[in-house]
């Protein structure tokens, strides 16, 4: 979980309340104390009520009515810190803030420093720690920790697995409009994740999806901007459109959001409502290299991950499957589970470290025990391949499947795309063998210049 996204999601619920907050307080005319000093730093940090947006004068304010011991003004400094604004960035610093809000009884500051305990970043990495934070805001009705203690339950941080545990705390969160739950939601309804398989549930809930996501978009939020431009492009909530797609990732990548750039290059790279240009795309995964680089030095885990993808596939850094392996491992020894798949993928194929099918198989297993579907595909292969046992391989694909088509069906990515052209090219997971869906579906993943997609269609003589 990352926690500039929080951060710069939660942020406008602070701005709507400071200004209103600040509006009072000069109608009064009192005398200034740590709660003007607040207010003022909230002015400055957005540049509200005709006042120039300043961050050193929004960081100097909020110090002033932190040593008061304003606890809002503690947080807000702490994400000065962890965002580097007005100050150097400093997660240690970032924590400590929130730790001394949170201390002061801050429900955003409990859930705050809980995301620092969560992702290892200022403070040692502790689970169990961040489960009891986000517990504590989440009873204050925070939907950003409701849904941080859905996460923690869906995948097993510090906890048992527990889908329906989960689902309850996404559901609470979704209730307050959180947009991250209403789609989490959606996935669990689609997958059958701790309640029933259900097509039209899932559709319901990707439609309050977009309908947070439209409220938040005219309240010029960047990240719901990007969101609804995810929405357009794969009809999630909606019909699909991807003109409309593109027009919401660019105004979104122009403020500087990572995601919006991503898509907007991967668009430019697959010609999806623009004219195919690689240069176009390469510029803005260029951009999104430099920030998950930062966020990487500073000890982010999902920035570790996605910094290990882009030297994987030198999409905006010459192509190293060392470096992809060394940033993949960092991320996975703060257990952000998708790196448990890329590993397994490195080891499978003997890309940057020595081929190693036991090796592979142990990430593999980890990852499907979390009910990954390629981390299953991937067990199937690695039964052929250790134990030349065709009953438990065909076990693993008949796991995998279902899933693998709902991945394809609704967010298209390339592993599953691969995973999916793979079964149906060898008859596999219950699916009759049809070589032309089989290079359909290697096609959309070579889209993508998924290597294996690109090399499964080499072998069977179609072009690229």
């Amino acid at each position: 979980m990352s926690i500039r996204k929080y951060i710069m999601t939660g942020l406008l619920a602070v701005l709507v309340c400071g200004a209103e907050v600040f509006a009072q307080g000069k109608k009064t005319g009192k005398s200034i104390d740590e709660t003007d000093y607040f207010q003022l730093g909230i002015t400055y940090f957005f540049g509200l009520d005709g006042v120039k947006q300043d961050d050193n004068a929004a960081v100097k304010h909020f110090r002033k009515a932190a040593e008061q011991g304003n606890p809002s003004a503690m947080s807000m400094l702490g994400n000065c810190y962890a965002l580097g604004r007005g100050v150097e960035r400093n997660q240690k610093t970032a924590a400590e803030w929130q730790k001394k809000a949170a201390d002061k009884g801050d429900p955003s500051a409990k859930f705050l420093f809980g995301l620092h305990c969560y992702n290892g970043t200022g403070v040692p990495q502790d689970f169990q720690k961040a489960r009891e934070l986000f517990r504590a805001a989440a009873d204050t009705n925070n939907p950003w920790a409701q849904f941080s203690l859905g996460k923690i339950y869906e995948n097993g941080k510090g906890v048992k697995q527990d889908y329906k545990e989960a689902a309850k705390w996404y559901r609470k969160a979704a209730a307050r409009n959180d947009v991250f739950a209403a789609f989490a939601l959606g996935r669990f309804s689609l997958y059958g994740k701790g309640m029933p398989r259900n097509l039209a549930a899932a559709e319901r809930y990707f439609k309050q999806t977009f309908t947070i996501i439209l409220e938040l978009t005219m309240l010029g939020n960047n990240f719901a901007q990007c969101q609804l431009g995810y929405c357009y492009q794969f009809g999630i909530g909606t019909k699909k459109n991807l003109p409309e797609a593109i027009k919401w990732y660019a105004r979104s990548a122009a403020q500087g959001n990572r995601e919006a750039n991503v898509y907007l290059g991967f668009c430019y790279l697959t010609g999806k409502g623009v004219p195919k240009n690689r240069r176009e795309a390469e510029k803005h995964f260029r951009e999104v290299f430099e920030k998950d680089k930062q966020d990487a030095a500073h000890g982010d885990p999902v920035a570790m991950y996605y910094l290990g993808n882009h030297y994987n596939t030198g999409h905006a850094v010459k192509q190293d499957y060392k470096e992809a392996v060394k940033w993949h491992r960092n991320a996975y020894r703060k257990k952000y589970t998708s790196s448990a798949i890329e590993l397994g993928i490195h080891y499978f194929y003997g890309r940057g470290v020595p081929q190693n099918y036991a090796e592979a198989e142990k990430y593999f297993r980890e990852a499907a025990e979390l009910d990954r579907p390629v981390a299953k595909f991937y067990m199937g292969l690695c039964s052929e391949k250790l134990r030349k046992d065709p009953a438990e391989a065909a076990a693993w694909y008949k796991a995998a499947v279902p899933d693998l088509k709902i991945d394809v069906e609704y967010f298209e990515t390339g592993y599953s795309c691969f995973a999916l052209g793979y079964c149906y090219e060898h008859g596999l997971g219950g699916v009759k063998k049809d070589l032309n869906k089989a290079i359909c579906l290697y096609r959309k993943a070579a889209e993508y210049e998924y290597i294996d997609a690109q090399n499964a269609l080499k072998l069977l003589g179609v072009k690229l």
